[in-house]
């Protein structure tokens, strides 16, 4: 069952989650890379196309031009199985 919940502007919220049984989540630095190239063009409003690159290039991730940012990430980090977003 989904539960609601209602965010305020200008709070700060620590996000989470962990791989199924504790299962890695990023293998390898590739892995991580990616997450991060998507999670800096998700948070934008404008659309923007996911690069289709086995290794994917985070100085032309940060490059494109993806809109005004939806959301502040104050910090991040990354574990081998589960990541930490403080938004």
């Amino acid at each position: 069952m989904a539960r609601r919940m209602s965010f305020s502007i200008d709070e700060w919220y620590h996000c989470f989650n962990r791989g199924v049984e504790k299962r890695n989540v990023f293998e390898n630095e590739v892995d991580a890379n990616r997450f991060l190239m998507t999670l800096y063009l998700a948070n934008g409003t404008e659309p923007v196309s996911l690069y289709n690159e086995l290794k994917p290039e985070l100085k032309k991730a940060f490059a494109t031009e993806r809109g005004k940012p939806i959301v502040a990430i104050g910090a991040y980090c990354l574990m081998p199985n589960h990541f930490h977003l403080l938004i």
